[in-house]
């Protein structure tokens, strides 16, 4: 069997005596076991979050297209940048970390200003922002 030697049988997997084992009896010998579960629990993103991770898909096509030219650099510093939102997402203190400072400002204005096909990103961003962050 394929995962065995990781603690303990899949669910729906044959078990060697020819039935097969269900999720209840595979969590269950599991945590006998001292296990987890072999399947990734889906990730839970607050509204934020969720726009700090297309604001970052946005960037990323921007950054891809500029790999290799001299603005590459600014480029992955924004990158940086909206990475670092993602993360103060995670812990509601988005505006605490801007700081007064626009979601522009902070990316980098002249960087967002020639790629204006991010802008509509930041204003998702900005926007889920205010609805609960209260800013």
């Amino acid at each position: 069997m394929e995962f065995e030697s990781c603690g303990g049988p899949v669910f729906g997997r044959a078990h060697p005596s020819g039935g097969e084992i269900s999720e209840s009896e595979s969590s269950r010998r599991m945590e006998r076991a001292g296990t987890h579960a072999l399947y990734a629990m889906p990730r839970k993103r607050n509204p934020v979050g969720i726009a700090a991770g297309r604001l970052i898909l946005a960037i990323q096509k921007e950054w891809g297209e500029v790999s290799g030219e001299p603005d590459a650099a600014l480029a992955q510093k924004v990158m940086d940048r909206a990475h670092t939102l993602l993360q103060a997402s995670r812990t509601a203190s988005v505006s605490n970390f801007l700081d007064g400072r626009s979601v522009v400002e902070y990316l980098d204005p002249a960087w967002v200003e020639m790629h204006p096909s991010v802008k509509p990103s930041i204003d998702a961003f900005v926007a889920a922002l205010r609805e609960n962050e209260n800013l």
